[in-house]
């Protein structure tokens, strides 16, 4: 590093320095003062620069952070009137982003060729992009985002299959026309029409008619998974239950409360539609970590769906 091209260390700059960065061995800290004029700073890695200065009566102060941060990845459509999934989705940078050089990724593996700043993907997974910028010889990973194919529309009425109640378009609805069955899941790990594991620190426990109750202690880092293997192929429809079912009561203590997020995944060639008509819950649309509010529904364009209570929601009563 120089200051107006001149070394920072083993020159006669009024340096105090190279001083060790609490909870960071990698950095160190110096500080330079009486210097005057125009102040150049160059850096061949990554560079954080705090300042401060008096001309006559007036002071002033600021800095300028040179640490790298995520590349960001933003999925455009293909053909507007389509959604935003494969074969109709490319994948960019944000126009924002200081990186020259890319790698794209699937599932963890590099994409052979993959190099420039936009990217293609034609079968499903987890995208992710590695940044740098020449001559710094840094790197830095985006995020993983899930990737999926768009959903069918088998009979073309505009309405796609995960919400389409008459599914080959004859006037006759689908639970006329199919075995609409409640999944019971007394035993939560293993039964006639799946089997299923749980890790984490929470608890699954089943409800005697059908549907489970999942609870997880306080704290950011406790969790509860509840990974289920159907034994054969199901369209399923995962609702809210509560005080609906004469054979089965619900504890007010199992009520969805506001202290946590649920997420669903399914498998990379599936996709999620979320309805929620009276607006109950917070939804994650862009998996930015920001829940947004007013979604009544809203087709993911990725395997991944990501919610929570809405603050004004009564747990008593499930609508989504």
């Amino acid at each position: 590093m120089t200051i107006n091209n001149i070394p920072i260390t083993g020159s006669l700059l009024p340096v105090t320095g190279p001083l060790s960065i609490t909870g960071n061995p990698n950095f160190v800290r110096y500080t330079i003062n009486g210097l005057s004029g125009d102040i150049t700073v160059k850096s061949t890695k990554q560079v954080y620069v705090s300042y401060f200065g008096t001309n006559g009566a007036a002071t002033y102060g600021g800095y300028y952070s040179g640490f790298d941060t995520k590349p960001e990845i933003v999925s455009n459509k293909i053909t507007l009137t389509s959604a935003s999934c494969i074969p109709n989705v490319v994948l960019k940078i944000n126009t924002l982003s200081s990186y020259d050089t890319f790698q794209w990724f699937k599932d963890g593996s590099q994409i052979f060729g993959a190099t420039t700043s936009t990217f293609t993907p034609t079968q499903p997974g987890y995208y992710q992009v590695r940044g740098s910028i020449s001559g710094c010889g840094n790197t830095v990973f985006s995020d993983k985002i899930p990737i999926s194919d768009c959903s069918l529309d088998t009979d073309n009425d505009g309405v796609n299959n995960n919400i389409d109640i008459d599914l080959d378009n004859d006037g006759i609805t689908n639970t006329y026309e199919s075995n609409i069955f409640l999944l019971n899941q007394t035993n939560t790990t293993n039964s006639p029409d799946y089997t299923a594991t749980i890790s984490g620190t929470g608890t699954i426990t089943g409800k005697p008619i059908y549907g489970f109750v999942s609870e997880v202690p306080a704290g950011k880092t406790n969790s509860v998974t509840y990974s289920i293997n159907l034994t054969k192929p199901q369209s399923l429809s995962l609702s809210y239950i509560a005080q609906d079912h004469p054979s089965q009561t619900t504890a007010i203590s199992e009520y969805l409360n506001a202290d946590g997020d649920f997420i669903l995944r399914v498998p990379a060639n599936k996709t999620i539609t979320v309805t929620d008509p009276q607006n109950q819950l917070l939804i994650d649309t862009n998996y930015d970590g920001v829940y947004e509010s007013g979604v009544t529904e809203f087709f993911f364009l990725r395997n991944t769906i990501q919610v929570k209570k809405h603050p004004s929601f009564d747990s008593r009563i499930g609508r989504f």
